[in-house]
Order: C-alpha cells, then structure tokens, then sequence
C-alpha cells in the first residue's frame, strides 16, 4: 500500500502519462511563470527588499523587539488586535507582497520600536517608505492572480487569456501614475515579462477556444479582434464537422427491422 507521500510524488507522473496518451496539450504552471515574472521585476528594489528582510527577521527572532511592536499597537489602540510582521518565502513570491504590504501598515510602530531598541537594524527613509507603498500597490494585481490561481487545484484555459489582460491592463494603467523612477522600471519590467511570456496566448487554439467557450468570457477579454473571430469561425467549423460525423455514424447502423428476423415460435 502506498503512503500519502508516494502517492503525491506519483500522482503527477501519472497525470502526464496520462494526459500525454490522450493526446491532450500540457502547458506549464501559469503561476510558476507569474513567480519568475515578479521576482525578476524586484530586482530593482533588491537593496531595500533586503534592509525590510533583516528588519522582519529582527522583530521574529527577538522576543523583546516583538513585545515592544505588539504594545505599540494596543497603547495606540486599545480594542485592536495587534499584528505580527510577515516574513518572506523564498519559494513563493507573493510573500514577498505581504511582507512589504504589512511592513508599510505597520509603519509608524516600527518607526517608533527601532528608534528605542538598541540595535544595529537598517534605516528606512522617507522616501523608501513611500517606495515601499508603492510597490504595494503595483503588486496587489499579481497578488490576486496568484490567489485566484491557489483557489483551484488546477487553473482553468479560459482564465489564461483573461489575467494576462487584466495583469497589462493594470500596468498600462501604473505607467501613467506619478510614481517614482524606480517604481515605473518595476512595471516595466513587469509588462515586459507579462509579453515575453504571455504576448501571444490569444494565437493559442487551446486557450483561445476555452475562452470563447466560457459563458462568463466568450469574445469581450480578446485584446485582438481578429484572433477573436478567427476563433469564433473555429468553434462553428469545429461544431459542423462533429455534426456531420455524428449524422454519418447514424446513417451506417443497421435500421432496427433490418436484423430482427429472428422470431418466437
């Protein structure tokens, strides 16, 4: 009998023999591929993801730097629950989004707690501060991407073409916005990385006629037209030619009289 752990490592093993009998196309993890795109972009903000880094790392390793955090919270708020800051997962980018969205929230205790602790923590400036929000705000797109991704064991086609539109859109959208430079060269990266790796999902047959074929969808998310009524024109020639086997294979089965000669006596 095997265990809960063989049974997880062959699962996907044998998905994939499976799916690569059946003839069916497999595409890489579409949040694998967000994961690479957002951590390429933070390359931008490495020095100050670092300085947040060594300063979360503080306050969840010392007990006294947590405690003087935690009071500041309830000395100012008295009813609130106090809120603990979020360390970064290597392997899982949007932690890093949560790390900096609660690092940003929790601003003026942490100003307040490392101005009294004795210790050689890294200074935060104003304007990495608003840098920081800044980034916050850029990634929140991505970040309900991932989760929305994280909500099913397994994404479905029609929603590729959707958030790839969405996640552009939202760029297009910051570029405009009086952010700082470092922040724009954020985002363009992150538009870049979004075409490189998804610039022409809607050429894609698979994902374009899972899309067309979603009621919630159909033809409103195509960016291009044309790709919209070339798939459209698709799925009619598709549904013809399955009507028509259909009809063929009826015309060739024997009527139901034909065969029954045999009688009771």
């Amino acid at each position: 009998m095997l265990t809960r752990a063989q049974h997880e490592l062959l699962l996907p093993i044998t998905q994939l023999t499976a799916i690569n009998n059946i003839g069916w196309k497999h595409y890489g993890c579409y949040g694998h591929s967000l994961n690479l795109i957002v951590q390429d972009a933070l390359i931008f903000i490495q020095p100050l993801l670092e300085k947040v880094k060594k300063i979360v790392r503080h306050y969840k390793t010392s007990s006294t730097a947590l405690e003087k955090l935690l009071k500041a919270q309830t000395d100012d708020k008295s009813d609130c629950i106090p809120k603990r800051l979020i360390q970064e997962v290597p392997t899982r980018w949007n932690s890093t989004f949560h790390m900096f969205k609660r690092f940003v929230e929790l601003e003026q205790y942490l100003r307040a707690t490392m101005a009294i602790l004795k210790k050689d923590l890294p200074i935060i400036s104003n304007e990495e501060w608003l840098l920081l929000s800044e980034i916050s705000k850029i990634l929140q797109p991505f970040d309900q991407a991932t989760e929305t991704i994280s909500g099913e064991r397994y994404m479905t086609g029609s929603l590729v073409i959707v958030m790839t539109r969405c996640l552009l859109t939202a760029c297009e959208k910051f570029i405009g916005e009086p952010f700082y430079e470092v922040t724009k060269e954020v985002i363009y990266r992150l538009r870049t990385g979004l075409v490189t790796r998804f610039g022409l999902v809607e050429r894609s047959r698979t994902f374009a006629t899972c899309t067309f074929l979603d009621p919630r969808y159909k033809l409103s998310v195509f960016g291009d037209q044309n790709e919209a009524r070339n798939t459209k024109s698709y799925v009619q020639e598709m549904l013809v030619a399955m009507l028509a086997e259909e009809s063929s294979q009826e015309s060739s089965l024997p009527s139901a009289s034909a065969g029954s000669s045999n009688t009771l006596d």
